[in-house]
């Protein structure tokens, strides 16, 4: 029976986990700050910051709001290094990136990569079990960048679109598991509308060359030297960097699920779009009109981007001006036309994993299809004057898994920020 209150029970479980883990958070800092307290009080020593021991350090900077956090770094190497570790910068991560939260809330524990990390960090803090990422948290933190998480089904006047969650199978470095997903598919009411688009709530980041003043105190940090020479970019006109959180692997066991999340910095945005069969026995009722017969073929899928004035009715993505597409049925890009521009890669069909990205050293739109690399479709496109949003044409009843990099990239995407330039 529901009658809109909860299980007794459970909230007592509940209750229960959560004053347990009041009280040990509670107990340490307790310690922390009465040993601080303790050494201030004593008269006889002369205290110093480097006196503090370094828990006591710890529980005072998880305290501190991010700005602050910057502030008290710059004081000296120590506090530097404290403040990078990923026992401070953890809560600030999760507010900041859905995608974290929501493997958190799935019981898996979130660690972290960066291919570019401080060695000097991770020296330096290897030896203690606070900090279990070799990166440095900081700088992540510092470079972080909006980024698109869902799509966007408010603009729609009309119900066009069903967002549901369905059991789907997921490629991790090799392997395939099972995890439930949020997929996108067209409602049986919209097929008086033949081409009809997806487009995410938040563009991809938008980057901006570094002004000269602030590119000398940039510059000034050992890691992001090290980023942009192992980036081969030089120069007075660089483009400042984006950091946002994307799944590489997943490790399960019987009782403890690891997702590791690259937090690299980057200048490469990238989205994937899995057609997936349909599976009447997950579809919500509302979808369960939809006749067999009835577009039983995937008639076009259009992936690509577009301007925020792109039409999503009556167009499919690269129909104008405002967007780019490598559309499903031709194998096709197109752009400003309503025909093909020009043959670009295979068809693609149920079952085919299709992403798209922006490399904004190269200035240029790339696709990929299951994992493959097709080459870049555009160059010199001026992605910097305008904000892009992953969008998706749908003229199929095949439901969509739309990944941001909330579970692991057919594509690796990784290899390909390290090496982009190699491409």
């Amino acid at each position: 029976m529901d009658n809109g209150k909860q299980n007794p029970c459970i909230n007592n479980e509940k209750s229960k986990r959560f004053k347990a883990a009041r009280y040990f958070v509670d107990n340490n800092v307790k310690k922390s700050f009465s040993l601080f307290h303790s050494l201030i009080m004593d008269k006889s020593k002369n205290l110093k910051w480097v006196d503090i021991p370094e828990d006591v350090k710890l529980s005072i900077f998880s305290y501190l709001q991010t700005s602050e956090l910057h502030s008290v770094s710059a004081t000296n190497s120590e506090s530097y290094i404290l403040a990078s570790c990923s026992f401070i910068w953890k809560p600030h991560f999760y507010r900041i990136w859905p995608s974290l939260s929501t493997n958190s809330k799935e019981g898996y524990e979130v660690r972290f990569r960066d291919d570019f990390h401080d060695k000097e960090i991770s020296f330096r803090l290897k030896h203690n079990t606070l900090y279990d990422d070799d990166i440095n948290m900081k700088i992540s933190h510092a470079l972080f960048g909006t980024y698109p998480n869902e799509m966007d089904l408010s603009k729609y006047s009309f119900p066009f679109f069903q967002s549901y969650e369905m059991m789907s199978t997921i490629r991790n470095n090799g392997s395939t598991l099972k995890r439930r997903m949020q997929v996108y598919q067209r409602l049986p009411s919209a097929t008086w509308v033949e081409d009809l688009c997806l487009r995410s709530s938040t563009p991809f980041p938008t980057l901006y060359p570094l002004k000269s003043k602030s590119f000398k105190g940039f510059m000034h940090n050992f890691y992001l030297r090290k980023f942009y020479n192992r980036m081969s970019i030089f120069g007075s006109e660089l483009l400042r960097p984006f950091v946002s959180p994307f799944a590489t692997m997943i490790y399960q066991s019987d009782n403890h699920n690891i997702i590791e999340m690259n937090v690299s910095p980057r200048f490469v945005a990238y989205y994937e779009v899995a057609i997936l069969p349909r599976d009447k026995a997950q579809e919500p009722s509302v979808l369960s009109t939809i006749s067999s017969s009835s577009r039983s073929t995937l008639d076009c899928i259009a992936v690509g981007l577009s301007r925020k004035r792109f039409n999503i009715y009556l167009k499919m993505p690269g129909w104008d001006h405002l967007s780019y597409g490598y559309h499903s049925d031709d194998g096709g890009v197109f752009h400003n036309r309503g025909d093909t521009l020009r043959p670009y890669g295979p068809i693609f069909t149920s079952g085919d994993t299709v992403g798209c990205g922006i490399d904004y050293i190269k200035q240029a739109i790339f696709f990929t299809l299951n994992g493959s690399f097709l080459g870049y479709a555009w160059k010199d496109v001026n992605i910097d004057d305008y904000e892009w949003y992953p969008t998706v044409g749908v003229d199929s009843y095949n439901p969509l898994q739309i990944n941001f990099g909330n579970v692991p990239f057919v594509f690796d995407l990784s290899h390909f920020i390290v090496n982009s330039r190699y491409y």
